[in-house]
């Protein structure tokens, strides 16, 4: 094993444990992401994803138990809409990490990012799948039971960040297992993890107060809000954000003719400030999604469509291309091309040379001192 992630110089190819690491994918505010490879028996090996927690969240006894505590959790839950979690464990260096599936593809804010570069709109009724399928995983974490008792798993962290999109259109929702245990830390930890957070936060979860279900269903509802619109639905400084959560001032989304209008007011509903007044589950919200006018039937076929457009690497326009010279193949052509070139050449020093000579003045001659 290898001490690859503390003061050492970080390299590709070191060994943790089992996996191989490669290279870094992204870095937030709690933890790094690297792509490593899984090496088994006979040959047999696996890309996978591994989320290393920073080293200051590591030594947070507290967080640490909880993380250990979600982690394990979030082991079990097995669904496809659902980022699959591996293994977990600590490094040499007592670093917490997170080993878990490597989607072919983005999370939803890199590509809503993406599109808008490459001006490309996601369609109303994709923005409507894809939620749908966030909601479907969201429900069966929701429902999960162990030996028939409800486990209460609530994700609280439901955002374009933690949706992953694939090449194949599959949607599935990621970081079960840290959400708790990043809203559970201790008060200075937690401080400095909800940046950016807030805009997707339910009313219930600012106060403070038990969550439930339907916390999800709320940052889900603002997810969609934010894909139809291309912006958030509460805008301003952090203390601006809660005061319009708290106020359900959200701007309206009916006025936009673009939209169709049932598909607006469920968007309206699943964010609706008060949490008896959204839909009461996941899965209810879900099923409420697909009984929308403008929801595909062929989502995901569109959806890869439309994730293989934005994902493919950017070409340069003609108007933009810079004209390279192929010289011919035949011996023939090279010396015509020379001839034409050393005659280009020659009348263009001539034509230069006469220009100069019209255009120079003789200096006065001098005039002797008197």
């Amino acid at each position: 094993m290898s001490f690859w992630l503390g003061k050492k110089k970080r390299e590709p190819g070191l060994i943790l444990g089992k996996y191989q690491v490669g290279e870094r994918l992204g870095k937030g505010g709690m933890a790094e992401v690297f792509r490593v490879r899984l090496w088994g028996a006979e040959g047999f090996s696996r890309t996978l994803a591994l989320k290393r927690i920073s080293p200051k969240l590591s030594d947070d006894e507290h967080f640490a138990r909880l993380f250990i505590q979600e982690a394990r959790m979030a082991s079990r839950l097995s669904h496809p809409n659902i980022l699959s979690v591996i293994d977990f464990d600590r490094d040499e260096e007592g670093t917490l990490f997170l080993v878990m599936e490597l989607v072919d593809g983005s999370d939803l804010k890199q590509i809503m990012d993406l599109a808008r570069k490459k001006l490309i709109a996601l369609p109303p009724a994709l923005a409507a799948y894809v939620i749908e399928e966030t909601l479907v995983g969201l429900a069966y974490a929701h429902e999960f039971q162990d030996k028939g008792m409800p486990q209460g798993i609530v994700h609280r962290d439901v955002s374009p960040h933690n949706v992953f999109v694939s090449r194949t259109g599959a949607v599935k929702i990621g970081d079960f297992g840290i959400a708790k245990a990043r809203a559970e830390a201790s008060p200075l930890t937690q401080q400095r993890l909800i940046v950016g957070k807030l805009p997707y936060m339910a009313p219930e979860q600012m106060r403070g107060e038990p969550l439930d279900g339907r916390a999800d269903v709320y940052a889900a509802g603002v997810t969609l809000y934010e894909l139809l619109c291309g912006e958030r639905p509460y805008q301003g400084t952090d203390n601006e954000i809660v005061a319009q959560v708290f106020r359900a001032k959200a701007m309206p989304i009916d006025h936009r003719v673009q939209i169709p209008a049932d598909l607006a007011e469920m968007t309206m509903c699943l964010m609706a400030g008060s949490k008896n007044n959204r839909y009461p589950s996941a899965r209810k919200a879900a099923e409420s999604l697909r009984a929308c006018s403008c929801f595909p039937k062929n989502g995901r076929e569109r959806l890869a469509e439309f994730i293989g457009r934005v994902l493919a690497p950017m070409e340069v326009s003609q108007a933009h291309r810079v004209p390279v010279y192929r010289y011919p193949k035949s011996s023939s052509q090279k010396w015509l091309l020379g001839l034409a070139f050393l005659a280009t050449a020659s009348a263009s020093a001539a034509i230069t040379t006469w220009l100069t000579s019209r255009s120079q003045i003789p200096c006065p001659p001098l005039q002797p001192p008197r």
